[in-house]
Order: C-alpha cells, then sequence, then structure tokens
C-alpha cells in the first residue's frame, strides 16, 4: 500500500523506499505494452542529461549594476551539487539567486541533482526564459548509468513541478532507475507511436509547444547530494564566436580544456560552436548529435 503524502508538511524522499517504488511500478502495469527491439535498445544505450550556463548573471541587490560569475570553472572542478550542498558549504555569492523549484523544496528535492532522460534543455543555462541580453552558452553533461542505483539515484516520471496543479499523490511517482527505464519503453509505445527520437528529442522538434512542454513530457533522475565530475560520461562544451580584426573566429580554450581532460581522464569532452545571435539552436543540435554517435558507435565523438 501506498502511503499518502501532504506536499506541504512532508519530504516525501524521506520516506521513500524500494518497497514503494516497485508497488509504484506495478501499478503501471507496463508488461505487456512494449515498443520495438530497436526502441529498447536506444532507451539502453541513452545517459541522463544536466544542462548548466557557462556564467550566473543576476541584479545587486540594490539593483544598481548586473553581476556576472563564472560558475562553471568551480562545476568542471567539484562537480554538480544540489542546492542544499552548495547552500550548507556557503558557496552562494551574496545576491545569487536560488533555483525556485518549490515543489522540489517541498518534497526533499533540493538535497538532489537533477537530469532529464531526454535531450537537453538550454532553458537551464539560465533558469530564466529568452531575454534581450546575450544568451548564456551552455554547458550539457550527460551522466554515467553506472551510478543509477537506488542507493544514490530516484527517478520520477516527470519534472515534480508538472504535477503542480494536479489532484495526485506525488509518492505514486517515484520509481528505481531500471523501472523507469522499462516505463520509458512503454511511453514510447503509448504516447510516442514506438519513435524514439520524439520522446527524447531532437534539433528538427525543438520549437513552439514541443519544446516549450518537453520537461513535463520525459523521466528526470534524481542523484542524491551531488554528482562528481568522475561520473561525468561526457561533456558538451561550447566554444563561442569571437569578432577578429582578420574576420570570425571561435574561442576555443584549448589550455582550459587539456586541463580538464588531464584531470579527468574519464570523462568525454565533446566541443561545439555556440551563437548566441542564433538562440540554442546549436546547443539542442550539439546534444542530438552527440547521443545518436554514442547509441551507433559506442563513444562520443570530439566534435559536433
Amino acid at each position: 500500500m501506498i502511503p499518502s503524502a501532504d506536499n506541504d508538511r512532508i519530504e516525501i524522499v524521506s520516506i521513500l523506499n524500494e518497497e514503494i517504488c516497485s508497488s509504484n511500478y506495478n501499478a503501471y502495469r507496463c508488461d505487456g505494452r512494449v515498443s520495438s527491439v530497436e526502441v529498447e535498445k536506444k532507451v539502453e544505450k541513452s545517459v541522463p542529461t544536466h544542462t548548466f550556463g557557462k556564467l550566473k548573471r543576476w541584479e545587486s541587490k540594490d539593483k544598481s549594476r548586473s553581476i556576472e560569475e563564472k560558475t562553471y570553472k568551480s562545476i568542471l572542478m567539484k562537480g554538480l551539487l544540489s542546492d542544499r550542498q552548495r547552500e550548507e558549504r556557503g558557496m552562494f555569492m551574496p545576491g545569487e539567486p536560488h533555483q525556485s523549484m518549490d515543489v522540489a523544496r517541498s518534497i526533499g528535492l533540493d538535497d538532489f541533482v537533477f537530469a532529464f532522460f531526454g535531450i537537453h534543455d538550454p532553458y537551464y543555462a539560465s533558469l530564466k526564459p529568452q531575454g534581450k541580453e546575450p544568451l548564456i552558452a551552455p554547458f550539457g553533461v550527460f551522466v554515467k548509468k553506472e551510478i543509477e542505483n537506488f542507493r544514490v539515484c530516484n527517478v520520477s516520471r516527470r519534472d515534480c513541478a508538472s504535477f503542480k496543479d494536479e489532484n495526485i499523490n506525488l509518492l505514486t511517482q517515484f520509481f528505481i532507475p531500471s523501472d523507469a527505464r522499462k516505463l520509458v519503453v512503454c511511453d514510447i509505445h503509448d504516447y510516442h507511436n514506438d519513435d524514439f527520437w520524439h520522446y527524447w528529442g531532437t534539433d528538427a522538434l525543438w520549437k513552439n509547444d514541443y519544446a516549450n512542454d518537453h520537461w513535463r513530457n520525459v523521466f528526470e533522475f534524481h542523484y542524491h547530494k551531488e554528482v562528481r565530475v568522475d561520473k561525468f560520461e561526457a561533456i558538451l562544451w561550447p566554444l563561442e564566436r569571437t569578432s577578429m580584426s582578420n574576420g570570425i573566429s571561435y574561442e576555443d580554450d584549448e589550455k582550459e580544456i587539456t586541463d580538464f581532460k588531464n584531470t579527468n581522464m574519464t570523462c568525454n569532452v565533446i566541443k561545439y560552436r555556440f551563437e548566441s545571435r542564433f538562440g540554442f539552436g546549436s546547443f539542442v543540435t550539439a546534444s542530438y548529435r552527440a547521443i545518436k554517435h554514442y547509441q551507433e558507435h559506442g563513444s562520443f565523438p570530439e566534435i559536433v
């Protein structure tokens, strides 16, 4: 029996266990509703994605100036940390905004790092809709499958904020990672006409309602406290366009990339060209091409 949980009074993750998650999976009666073997293989070979920006931008407390902090350097050294861990370790800059994530915070997920089981979502580079200021270049992490065990990882059927206006017991929406992957296969059969890429996302699909609602339709992995850099399968690294006296070039900080690769030899670096004037299209394309290459060849490309 699944206990009820009042989202305003209880941290769901504190009572979540494997028995509850297994019961949740069994309630969906997934067996018998399966996609093709090809879809199963694609799901098996795919890894969750996490997006972060090259910098954070916010207004000073008196709103007299704009502050920019190159937070990516800390992430490349220490890995991805949950919001709660960054707070406890005193890593927030004065005035730096926290992620809102009201629903996630109310159920205890603020001590987890999030990753979608789908294409990288560029929204999370700046955590706000595209504005008039220059876009922030996104990095994109592919998280290793080897840490998908319930001791450090659980999965929800969707981003929990998408349930905010629904009368649903959120405790019923959590699964152990292996069961979640089976449910993805069923969802692709039921809602995506056996088309893996319609579920995952592609650059061709990434527009209008599909792009705006994608976060509501993919499974979300949660990793307790942190994802260390040695648990990155690969990282999409933006090369930003720069103007040169003799034409146009792309910033390619080979020393920084080389230093990172020498320190983190198990993490594949995938370079891609980012131009803010063209929106986030290059990032979405890079994410799609990278995971497609990984599925077809068992390795990530060096550049996309």
